[in-house]
């Protein structure tokens, strides 16, 4: 980690619903990689996935503590997102 750490969640998340993923970070930058676990934490439970269009209820995983795995019901089928706490080192 570098003294001027930036953090950001990384989002895993189907875009269709054929399975298909897209990954894309979250706007918000963190300072510190607490702040930026507080946030994945708060995400894993009210983040609005693309997919299930009609949301039925979530299960909330937690892997470790910078991992998020949200199972969402939808009418039609289980849907996942994935939330990761992840130090930002480069960008173009």
């Amino acid at each position: 980690m570098t003294e001027n750490a930036r953090w950001r969640i990384l989002i895993e998340e189907h875009y269709t619903a054929h399975r298909g993923i897209d990954a894309h970070a979250a706007s918000h930058v963190f300072a510190d990689r607490d702040t930026a676990r507080e946030a994945a934490s708060v995400l894993a439970r009210d983040y609005q996935p693309q997919h299930p269009s009609v949301p039925q209820g979530r299960t909330v995983l937690r892997k470790d503590a910078d991992t998020y795995v949200v199972l969402v019901q939808g009418m039609t089928g289980v849907f996942h997102f994935r939330l990761t706490v992840c130090e930002e080192v480069a960008t173009g």
